[in-house]
C-alpha cells in the first residue's frame, strides 16, 4: 500500500535541494529516455472488498529536464504506462462467475503527462548523484480490458475476455469502471552515474490517483509503483 506521506516528504526534500552550492559547474539540460516495470493496484468502489494481486505491466517514455538552480530542476515527460490490478475471487456470486474460483484482471494503458521537480545530491565529484522527484501526473486512457480466468477443475481453466471496462454483475447489470482522465501525484527516489558523457539512472516512483469518478460508475484510483531505468543526453 503506497503511503500518501511519501509525497509531502519528497516535496520537502525537493525544496531543500533547490539551494545551490557555489563553485560547482553549471547544470545542463538533458533529453531522457526511460523504460521499466509497474506493479499496480486500484481503489474501485464496490470491488474494494476483494483481495488484490498487484498487476505487473510496463512503462516507456521520454522527458526533458531543465535546470533552474545548481541542484534543482524540472522534468517534463510523457510516457505510455500500463496500470490495473488482478482480483482474487473465490465462490463469488457475481454474474457468470457464481460459485467459481479464479482471478479477474483489469488492464488499462495510459498516455501519461508529468511535470516533476527534481532535487539532486551530488557525490564523488558529481559523477554520481542521488535525487528525489515529486509532482503532478495526468493520464489519458488509450486501451482497457477485463479478463476472467476461472479454475474449473484440478488441471482445467476457462477464460472470458471483455473488451470494455465493465464487469458483468448478474441480472443484466454491470459494474462500469470510469474511463476518464487519471489525475494523481508522483513521488520517488533515484540514482544516476555519469559514463561516456551520458548519465545512466535507476529510480523507483510511486503514483497515487486522486480523481473522483462520474455518476453511476465506479471511480478507479490507481496505486502504482514503477521501477525504471534511463539514459540522459545533455544539450545546451
Amino acid at each position: 500500500m503506497i503511503r500518501i506521506a511519501a509525497i509531502p516528504l519528497a516535496s520537502t526534500l525537493t525544496l531543500l535541494g533547490a539551494i545551490s552550492v557555489a563553485g560547482q559547474t553549471a547544470a545542463q539540460a538533458t533529453v531522457d529516455i526511460r523504460f521499466g516495470a509497474t506493479d499496480g493496484t486500484v481503489a474501485a468502489g464496490r470491488l474494494d472488498e476483494f483481495d488484490q494481486i498487484p498487476r505487473r505491466s510496463f512503462s516507456v517514455g521520454a522527458s526533458v529536464t531543465l535546470p533552474l538552480r545548481q541542484h534543482f530542476g524540472l522534468r517534463f515527460g510523457v510516457a505510455l504506462t500500463g496500470k490495473g490490478t488482478t482480483y482474487r475471487l473465490g465462490g463469488l456470486a457475481l454474474g457468470p462467475f457464481e460459485d467459481l474460483q479464479g482471478t479477474l484482471t483489469y488492464r488499462r494503458t495510459y498516455l501519461e503527462l508529468t511535470a516533476l521537480g527534481r532535487a539532486m545530491l551530488p557525490l564523488w565529484d558529481q559523477r554520481v548523484s542521488l535525487y528525489v522527484l515529486a509532482g503532478p501526473a495526468l493520464g489519458f486512457s488509450t486501451k482497457c480490458g477485463v479478463n476472467w480466468l476461472a479454475i474449473s477443475g484440478p488441471n482445467s481453466r476457462q477464460g472470458i475476455e471483455y473488451g470494455q471496462c465493465e464487469i458483468p454483475a448478474g441480472s443484466g447489470a454491470h459494474i462500469q469502471l470510469d474511463e476518464g482522465a487519471d489525475f494523481g501525484a508522483i513521488g520517488g527516489l533515484g540514482a544516476e552515474v555519469e559514463f561516456l558523457d551520458w548519465r545512466w539512472s535507476a529510480e523507483v516512483v510511486h503514483t497515487i490517483g486522486f480523481r473522483p469518478g462520474g455518476a453511476g460508475r465506479d471511480a478507479v484510483r490507481n496505486r502504482v509503483r514503477t521501477v525504471q531505468f534511463g539514459v540522459s543526453v545533455p544539450f545546451r
